[in-house]
């Protein structure tokens, strides 16, 4: 087992465990979170979320950011500082929607 330096496991997941985790995703979380997809600007659910928590991987589970180091960026997706833990994090560059995003 692969532990991050917070204590989590991140083992990376089988491809067994990705599809029997994803049967719960919808079609569009399945497009963005394995397809890497991206959704439309300004039409997410956590876009004007204010309550304070963790954000976790909807797939797996694993803590990713903490709404202390959320802020608006005026794009129209949220965006965060600084992950929970660096290991819980894949990062990729994406160039859609004119602009470059990491």
């Amino acid at each position: 087992m692969k532990r991050s330096e917070s204590g989590y496991d991140i083992t990376p997941i089988s491809e067994e465990t990705r599809q029997r985790l994803a049967k719960d995703l919808t079609d569009e979380e399945r497009r963005i979170m394995l397809d890497h997809g991206t959704e439309p600007a300004f039409c997410g659910t956590l876009l004007d979320n204010k309550q304070e928590g963790t954000y976790a991987c909807r797939l797996c589970g694993l803590p990713l950011f903490t709404s202390k180091y959320k802020f608006d960026s005026g794009t129209g997706w949220p965006y965060f500082y600084a992950p929970i833990d660096p290991d819980h994090l894949r990062t990729l560059r994406a160039a859609t929607y004119g602009m470059i995003r990491i």
